[in-house]
């Protein structure tokens, strides 16, 4: 009995932990756009990415969060060597530049197409089960996207969408590759952590200094702009990156991709709100779309309904 109930509290843990980070990742998208005022894209990323970095460092170091462990053995290694470019720097930069692109309202979107193809891949590389109303739902999300990529709206939607999807695949395959290496040696939460942030900053920070050093520098200095860049530092830059980590460790990956359904709706809610960004008819049939595969992909209905039974016995 007690053996099932700490099951059931893990498993209330990684939903949890999905949510607030699909939360987190959900409100980086208009402000990353509010970076974009100030910072290029590449920069941008490079620059709170790396203060993420420092900030897990300093938490480490201190004894807030455990410190890698194993990390430098020859099999870790070459696997944070690939979270670094999938979890961190294919997937940042897609970002970044898909918001500058497209605007954050289609970025967010298209980006959290990440939950459908990590129910994709967890197939091959997890053995998790795909149904065919699964691959129903990706149909349904691929019309979503081309309809959000509508030609009268504010922003080149097209070129946007194209690097966002190949956003959504890289952070995809980090979510399935997260949970599949989760019990090899020296794949702590906190040693891949902080590879998606070398990747994110440090390797982007080489990267754009060697490309536009002057880049890196911000071209005003503008308060809202400075706290924008601050809540990408601290919350999906360092705490969500933990968060994510948190949930693929305790439910499968298909559930985890099902919660962060909250991600476009977040980002869509915000930029409407904060930006004026104000969608299309177009965009907003393609964004239900892509919503409804969203679900479908990854079984939120079914999600809901054990969260809900779960929820019962514990009343």
């Amino acid at each position: 009995m007690t053996s099932a109930r700490d099951d059931i509290r893990s498993e209330r843990i990684g939903v949890l932990a999905a949510a607030l980070a699909a939360v987190s990742f959900g409100a980086a998208f208009p402000a990353t756009a509010v970076v974009l005022r100030a910072w290029g894209p590449l920069a941008a990323a490079a620059v709170y990415s790396t203060g993420a970095l420092i900030l897990l460092a300093v938490l480490a170091i201190g004894g807030v969060l455990a410190r890698p462990v194993g990390w430098a053995s020859r099999g870790a290694l070459s696997r944070l060597g690939v979270v670094a470019l999938t979890g961190g720097l294919g997937f940042i930069v897609g970002m970044a530049v898909s918001v500058q692109l497209a605007g954050a309202t289609v970025a967010g979107f298209v980006a959290t197409l990440y939950s459908v193809f990590a129910a994709l891949i967890a197939v091959p590389l997890l053995g998790e089960r795909l149904t065919g109303r699964a691959l129903g739902a990706f149909v349904l999300a691929t019309a979503g996207t081309a309809l959000l990529a509508d030609p009268g709206s504010l922003h080149d939607s097209a070129d946007g969408i194209v690097v966002a999807l190949g956003a959504a695949v890289c952070f995809g395959l980090y979510l399935v590759l997260a949970r599949r290496w989760a019990a090899v040696p020296g794949m702590g939460g906190t040693a891949m952590a902080f590879a998606v942030l070398v990747g994110r900053g440090p390797l982007l920070l080489v990267i754009e200094g060697v490309r536009q050093p002057s880049a890196l520098l911000p071209s005003q200095v503008d308060p809202t702009v400075l706290l924008a860049m601050a809540y990408l530092v601290v919350v999906p830059g360092a705490l969500a990156q933990l968060l994510i980590l948190a949930s693929t460790r305790r439910i499968a990956a298909r559930r985890t991709s099902a919660w962060l359904l909250l991600t476009p709706l977040t980002s869509a809610a915000l930029a409407l709100v904060l930006l004026g960004e104000t969608p299309t008819a177009s965009q907003v049939a393609g964004g239900v779309l892509v919503v409804l595969g969203i679900m479908g992909a990854s079984g939120v209905v079914e999600e809901v309904a054990r969260w809900r039974s779960r929820a019962g016995p514990e009343r």
